[in-house]
């Protein structure tokens, strides 16, 4: 409330708000001048009036409690995919693969709590090896910083000393085991099974007279075995002994538009009209919004309660109704409808700004429309033939040629498409560069005789020479481990590279192996590309002529 009104929550006098309840009205949230003041959450209104007669109330509005925690889930996604409400003030989330993009799970803790202060709410962060265990963690451990972190594998040591309640077990289950003198989780890891079947058959009789005097009933399911399995299968899971179901929350879609059927619906031929009724009405919505599809689903709801599902994605947001539906015409056939389809859904997932483009002059519409069937193409092609069969090049931040570009799906979208023509590079580049023999002037001249493939070439005109050396942060050493490289630590001259996160070093050469690049013209009109690996003798004060490694030609590619 105090974040979408700020102006109906006091701050400086004591404040809360309250829900009518089966004795009552009662107090549901308080401020921090209320606390001050002795009330507390659960206390009845009747109650805190006597104590504190200047009290502000306003009406709980618990629909919007639990909309605003689900808001703050589908927010978690920062930090994992696979997220969800946990009871009514928590939320959990799994970052198994994800706390290294932080710098590690302190980290990632230290952003969490630091974005929750930002938006207004105190959060208490717990990790841990289970789900069960976090939650235990987090309302009953002791926190530093508003943080708890255990060990991998040291669960046992991490919920010993933590009460019971933090097996989220029922009232009448806690009430139990505190009767039987067992009130930290770390009683019970000695305790037989047995034995604790026999604790509580001798138990439940006296819980369940207790709760008959205060005029309560025990559910009939609450009997000493029933308690005893659910103790069991709690215990088992805070401590990571048994898998525990964890159903994340599911990303709803931006537009969804849907057609049901009283009959059931067999026919191919009605599901295709189907999804062009569909895809007519959801272009209509993208279009009044200026947004495009980049991502969409269609599910097919069948009559036995089962669902089928088709994705589909674009590399430029789409909105044309015969474009979508195409996506999805081919692996129609390969679905089974059963006895017959209730209902069909159309989704966009994900949508991106498309603003609407002239196409009144004939150069725009020209240029608009060879845009819009390769986009559509593409499109075609990726989701039939699948993501990674289709792809760009993309400019990499190197010096080394062979790294300056890498393949991008088609599917990502917009990118850094690479321009090797601006930085006078070949069109066509060997990977590895091919060995070639040169006839050169010592030290440094350019090349003027060559033989390439077993056929000399004499060189008619020569442009040069082009240094290139490594990037000095992209360099993992043999023994695994990342140091500030020179030019030394590289093999120039190898024809083994890594991919684009680092330089794999295979032999490392003198510190004089660095490339100088010609571009050469031989007296064909041949256009090429080559480079020598190494230094002579002179060119360099500090190579000494002793220890000089040959200096190799290699031929990188053909303009």
């Amino acid at each position: 409330m105090r974040r979408a009104s700020p102006q109906l929550v006091p701050q400086q006098t004591p404040f809360a708000l309250v829900e009518s309840g089966s004795r009552g009205v009662c107090i549901t949230a308080i401020n921090h001048h209320a606390a001050a003041n002795g009330l507390h959450v659960g206390q009845m209104l009747a109650d805190a009036r006597a104590a504190f007669p200047g009290l502000l109330t306003r009406a709980a509005e618990p629909d919007r409690d639990v909309h605003a925690l689900e808001q703050l889930g589908l927010w978690l996604g920062r930090y994992g995919p696979n997220r969800n409400v946990d009871n009514a003030n928590g939320l959990w989330v799994d970052i198994t693969g994800v706390a290294h993009l932080f710098g590690g799970e302190a980290a990632l803790a230290r952003d969490c709590v630091t974005r929750f202060k930002r938006a207004g709410f105190q959060a208490l962060i717990a990790i841990s090896d289970t789900r069960s265990g976090a939650f235990a963690l987090a309302r009953y451990g002791r926190m530093t910083k508003q943080i708890a972190i255990t060990v991998p594998g040291e669960m046992r040591a991490a919920l010993s000393d933590l009460p019971v309640e933090g097996l989220q077990l029922t009232g009448d289950l806690a009430i139990l085991l505190r009767r039987l003198g067992l009130k930290r989780i770390g009683q019970l890891y000695a305790l037989p099974r047995a034995a604790l079947t026999r604790r509580f058959r001798d138990a439940v009789p006296k819980i369940a007279k207790s709760r008959k005097r205060q005029g309560g009933l025990l559910k009939p399911a609450a009997t000493h075995a029933g308690w005893a399995e659910a103790l069991v299968m709690r215990l088992d899971q805070a401590l990571g002994e048994l898998s525990e179901p964890a159903r994340g929350i599911v990303e709803p879609p931006v537009y969804r538009v849907q057609r049901a059927y009283t009959e059931p619906l067999i026919s191919h031929d009605g599901i295709v009209a189907a999804l062009d009724d569909l895809a007519e009405r959801l272009c209509m919505t993208l279009d009044a919004q200026d947004e495009g599809a980049r991502a969409l689903k269609f599910a097919l709801y069948r009559s036995d309660g089962t669902v089928a599902e088709v994705a589909a994605r674009t590399n430029r947001p789409a909105r044309a109704a015969d474009h979508i539906a195409e996506l999805f015409y081919a692996r129609l056939e390969r679905l089974d409808v059963g006895l017959g389809l209730d209902a069909v859904v159309l989704e966009a997932l994900h949508t991106e700004p498309l603003v609407r483009e002239q196409t009144g002059f004939a150069s725009s519409r020209q240029f608009s429309g060879h845009r819009n069937n390769t986009s559509m193409l593409i499109d075609r092609l990726s989701n039939r033939l699948g993501a990674a069969a289709v792809f760009h090049l993309e400019e990499v931040e190197s010096h080394i040629p062979e790294r300056a570009e890498r393949r991008v799906t088609a599917l990502s979208g917009a990118s850094r498409t690479s321009d090797m023509s601006a930085k006078h590079r070949p069109t066509f580049l060997f990977h590895p560069a091919e060995p070639i023999t040169v006839i050169a002037e010592v030290p440094d001249g350019p090349p003027v005789r060559f033989a390439w493939r077993r056929v000399t070439r004499r060189v008619a005109q020569t442009e040069g020479p082009e240094r290139i050396a490594p990037e000095w942060w992209r360099l993992i050493g043999q023994d695994g481990t990342e140091r500030a490289m020179s030019y030394g630590d590289v093999d120039h001259g190898s024809a083994e590279c890594g991919d684009d996160l680092g330089v794999l070093v295979r032999t490392p050469k003198p510190a004089w192996q660095i490339r100088d690049y010609y571009r050469v013209e031989d007296a064909h009109g041949g256009i090429y590309w080559i480079y020598r690996a190494g230094l002579y003798p002179g060119i360099d004060d500090t190579v000494e002529a002793n220890s000089v490694v040959p200096p190799s030609w290699y031929l990188q590619g053909v303009f």
